[in-house]
């Protein structure tokens, strides 16, 4: 079958103008998408088939789902996506346009399921079922009876994160960590919804709550403008990869789709979400609120002094948060014996009254070496990594050492550009090192 192009279908968000307008197109395939979470005390597939957007087929997120793991909501296989959505009499070929009874939330889970199994001619309707409702849009009871279509769906593994990525990136840092649950769930202050999770936090996530990207009146995604205000407030850089979280994988979709709307295809979503991460285990937690975020000035108002005693929960705490403290480490008794070294320190960043970075500093009298350098999650894109290093820097520098040396992971490919950034050169044995004289290399590096 040819592609029909006389379908220009805009994407990821259509609004009820243009849906009414093409209502009755041929290859236009309309989706209603329902899902049960726990404390939704509705019931989506009998409102569905009370009233629907005419022509709609129903898009059970849980029927579609992988029910074999044990985890809400999980991505099916691909042969089995396939399967199900040509039973709904989608092809290929087809436009579809997707929506919810609450205006968006699980419609975009379904849009992105659709770009993750290769069809790219998907949107949301923006506002959902309330707004199309509100403003007089005609409804309709009549089931439809689809002629299966034969759908080819190609995974595209860029898309989707699995829980043993998640917990790589804790070292390798590469992919920003953006949760879209509410603030006090991702804190931990409010209770988890998912029953017999932990509360709190992947360490060294940045919190964005889905409904900040909304309108909250009419349910519909916000202007570009306001989009890009509320990312950048996240301490989200959108230039650099994304990965988007939430309870159990529906809601971080409305990230990506807000992301998309400001050009960005490619933000992929952690499958599990809370709801695996959050599971009795040996995977960490953080908690604590985030530290506000976005600001883009030299340091981001960070106050930098030695430690002092009474911060050494702080900085723990800290160092849990990003992933630094390790089973075989003892942080108390590497921050005692600092302290207590008179070559080397302990340096905090105060943002206010919090600690929101620190760097572990010291020298052998012939080299400078950097540890622990860390920084609060929700001010990792705020310079606050930079004005760590440059206080490290000036440290060895006073103490007449001319050259400033770190270890590094093999695969930690993004720390290893920020330090780049910052004047230092990748050496061998995982070791990177900056000449404070102008000098490029030495014999011994």
């Amino acid at each position: 079958m040819s592609v029909d192009r006389s379908l220009d279908l805009p994407v990821p968000i259509v609004d009820t103008d243009w849906l009414h307008r093409h209502l009755h197109h041929p290859r236009l395939r309309i989706l209603d998408a329902v899902l049960m979470i726990p404390g939704l005390d509705r019931n989506l597939v009998a409102e569905y088939r009370q009233r629907h957007v005419p022509g709609a087929r129903l898009f059970d997120i849980d029927a579609v789902a992988n029910g074999e793991v044990g985890l809400p909501h999980m991505v099916p296989t691909p042969e089995r996506f396939g399967v199900m959505v040509g039973a709904m009499g989608i092809g290929n070929d087809d436009a579809v346009v997707v929506y919810d009874e609450m205006g968006l939330m699980a419609s975009p889970r379904v849009w992105w399921m659709f770009r993750l199994f290769g069809h790219d001619r998907v949107a949301v309707l923006d506002g959902g079922m309330p707004k199309w409702e509100s403003e007089g849009r005609p409804l309709s009871r009549h089931m439809a009876q689809p002629t299966p279509e034969h759908f080819d769906a190609r995974f595209r593994p860029e898309l989707l994160r699995v829980a043993d990525q998640l917990a790589f990136n804790l070292d390798a840092a590469a992919d920003q960590v953006v949760d879209a649950r509410s603030a006090g769930r991702f804190s931990g202050e409010e209770p988890e919804i998912w029953p017999g999770r932990r509360s709190g936090h992947i360490p060294c996530s940045l919190n964005l709550p889905f409904t900040d990207l909304l309108d909250p009146t009419s349910q519909t995604l916000l202007e570009a403008e306001d989009l890009r205000r509320r990312f950048d407030g996240a301490g989200i850089d959108l230039a650099d990869p994304v990965v988007s979280t939430c309870g159990s994988g529906v809601t971080a979709c409305v990230v990506a789709l807000a992301a998309a709307a400001l050009g960005r295809f490619d933000v992929a979503v952690y499958d599990g979400s809370w709801a695996e991460w959050g599971l009795p285990s040996a995977r960490p937690v953080a908690s604590g609120p985030p530290i506000a975020g976005g600001t883009t000035d030299d340091n981001g108002g960070l106050d930098i002094t030695s430690a002092a005693d009474g911060d050494v929960t702080d900085i723990v705490a800290l160092w849990r948060d990003c992933g630094l403290v390790m089973p075989w480490n003892d942080p108390y008794a590497d921050i005692a014996l600092a302290q207590r070294n008179g070559n080397s320190d302990v340096l905090v960043g105060r943002v206010g009254d919090r600690i929101a970075a620190t760097a572990m500093v010291g020298h052998d009298g012939h080299r400078g070496w950097i540890y622990y350098l860390a920084v609060a999650p929700d001010r990792q894109k705020a310079g606050l990594g930079r004005a760590m290093v440059e206080a490290a820097k000036s440290w060895v520098r006073d103490r007449g050492i001319a050259k400033l040396q770190l270890l590094i992971r093999d695969h930690n490919t993004a720390v290893q550009k920020f330090y780049e950034s910052v004047g230092f050169t990748r050496k061998p044995l995982l070791f990177m090192e900056h000449w404070l004289d102008g000098r490029t290399g030495s014999p011994d590096a």
